[in-house]
């Protein structure tokens, strides 16, 4: 799984017993490739606010836990 010379630390193997399709009306009705009809993304919260949201461990906040996945993201991705 190395990519770019960079070995991942985890992976996940995922393995399918059932899938189900959606309803082709449904996938229309959503407006799904419709720009002017996504939401707004100043409206959606961050990864770091949703992660320290689902953890609430006190020694994460937002601004750290922001600080921590930008230096990941620039550093230990491909």
């Amino acid at each position: 799984m190395t990519a770019q010379g960079k070995c991942p630390f985890v992976a996940v193997a995922v393995e399918v017993e059932e899938c189900f399709l959606q309803c082709a009306k449904a996938i229309i009705r959503s407006k799904l490739w419709e720009s002017d009809e996504w939401p707004s993304l100043e409206s959606l919260p961050s990864a770091a606010k949703m992660f320290c949201d689902q953890a609430q461990m006190p020694e994460f906040d937002v601004p750290k836990l922001q600080s921590l996945l930008d230096e990941a993201y620039k550093n230990k991705l491909y």
